[in-house]
């Protein structure tokens, strides 16, 4: 492999906006219009999908149907973010704990509080590489990672108790 083509494919896979571009943020908006009023739209079915299996039929859920249409539209958001922006795996990971912490259990909040907080941790991180470690380029994925772990071990010590 040509040296240069394993560098972009490590960058890449750790997560990086470095060379991203007003085509690429285009080419990811149509999933994002379609998909996230979707997921915002169907709110309520993710809070009842977090009751056991026997009150989901009870009230009419239907519950395999439900999941394969937020398993889509998840899917579709996620392919659209990384095919731009590589895999930056603490946003998934990290944001949805922060936005429950803030705002409850809801998901109707949970999921634009969420966004927000992933779109803050990316621009954070995006600075950070910019700034701190100038004239170097730092992929985003890793700053955010590094930003991010001491928080994960907090949910994990906390989960012990």
């Amino acid at each position: 492999m040509d040296p240069q083509d394993f560098e972009m494919a490590t960058v890449w896979l750790s997560g990086s906006i470095y060379s991203t571009t007003w085509i690429h943020i285009l080419a990811v908006l149509p999933w994002i219009i379609i998909l996230t009023p979707i997921i915002w739209w169907k709110s309520h079915r993710l809070n009842l999908l977090n009751l056991d299996e026997v009150s989901a039929i009870g009230i009419g859920l239907k519950k395999d149907r439900e999941k394969m249409i937020f398993l889509l539209c998840c899917v579709g958001l996620v392919s659209a973010c990384v095919s731009v922006a590589g895999s930056v795996g603490f946003i998934g990971l990290i944001a949805p704990h922060m936005a429950r912490r803030l705002v409850g259990i809801h998901y109707k909040y949970v999921i634009p509080v969420c966004g927000a907080i992933g779109m803050l941790m990316v621009l954070v991180g995006d600075f950070i590489e910019k700034t701190i470690f100038a004239p170097a380029e730092l992929p985003v994925g890793i700053v955010i990672s590094v930003i991010d772990v001491p928080y994960f071990v907090y949910l994990l010590f906390k989960k012990r108790k």
